[in-house]
Formats: C-alpha cells, structure tokens, sequence
C-alpha cells in the first residue's frame, strides 16, 4: 500500500461499520441527506467476530462484546489483535455515517464507535474508550502500525458525538 493515498484507500475498500470492542454499548444510526433508513442499512451488514450479544431496538443497535477483544497493530511493543466486533456493509463512492454512541463503559480500554476498515492492515476506527477512570474521544489510524490520540471526552455519560460523523472524504 505504499504511494496510496488516503482517499485511494478509502475508496478501494471502505466498509462501514460500527465497531463494540469491549463493553455494552448501544447506537443509534441516522442517515443523512439519504434515502437508505437504519433499519434497511442494519439487514446489509453482517459481523466479522460476533459479539456475546447484540439485537436492535427501533433505530437502536445494543451490543455486549466478548472479553480480551480489540484491534491493534505492531507497536514497539509488538502487539496485533484483530478480534474485535465489526458489525459493517460495503461501500462505494462518497458516502456519511453517523451515529450515537454510548456504553457501561468500567474495565481498562472499554470502547465504542466507527470504522472504516479495508484489511487487517488498513484501517481506522473512532470513538469513545475507557482509561485512567474516564471516558475518552479516541481514534486508532493504522497503516501496518497502530497510531492511537485520545483527548478527554466532554461528556462523562452522554452519548457521544465525537465519533458521531464519519466521512469518507479525508483529502
């Protein structure tokens, strides 16, 4: 994938998805400026990794992920998991997806949110993780090496809107 640009490798292989890594989280899906409603959007997507659990309610997905699941790729410490609950549909095009994401959030690294994910190499997912005691806005971009930034979220329980937007137009 060297030389690709970020639009060229969302635009080979995005998926949108809605990622539970830890946890029990609950989202809330809305399309915008589409003709395409949550309900027709969630029959398209399938899992990869199923969680414990999930079922939808209303525009309402409720998730409760498996333990020790995440994804992650080559730090300096080596580290590469790619066992997390990827609930997603293929795309093409320029495409917006937006959701509410909210969750029990109380065990180390506990998170919720988005991804856009073309392999286990390529990928990048946003939302909301647990650590030191709170809840944090968060996003992992990864080109063969996991590249994390957090910031302290600005809600303690809320649903949170940082990870609320995803767009595929990144130039």
């Amino acid at each position: 994938m060297p030389g690709t640009s970020r639009r060229e490798f969302l635009r080979q292989g995005a998926m949108v998805s809605c990622a539970a890594v830890a946890g029990s989280a609950a989202y809330s899906l809305a399309s915008q400026g589409s003709t395409t409603t949550s309900s027709e959007l969630v029959g398209r997507m399938t899992w990869m990794n199923d969680p414990a659990t999930w079922k939808k309610e209303g525009d309402r997905i409720r998730v409760r992920s498996k333990p020790k699941t995440d994804f992650w790729r080559k730090t300096f410490y080596g580290y590469v998991t790619d066992n997390g609950h990827f609930f997603h549909a293929p795309v093409s095009g320029d495409f917006v997806f937006e959701a509410r994401v909210n969750g029990q959030y109380a065990a180390l690294y506990d998170q919720a949110g988005l991804m856009v994910r073309r392999d286990a190499e390529n990928w990048m997912k946003c939302g909301t993780e647990f650590f030191d005691s709170a809840r944090h806005a968060s996003v992992v971009f990864t080109r063969e090496f996991s590249d994390w930034s957090t910031m302290k979220d600005l809600s303690d329980s809320a649903p949170s809107l940082v990870a609320g937007r995803a767009q595929k137009r990144f130039d």
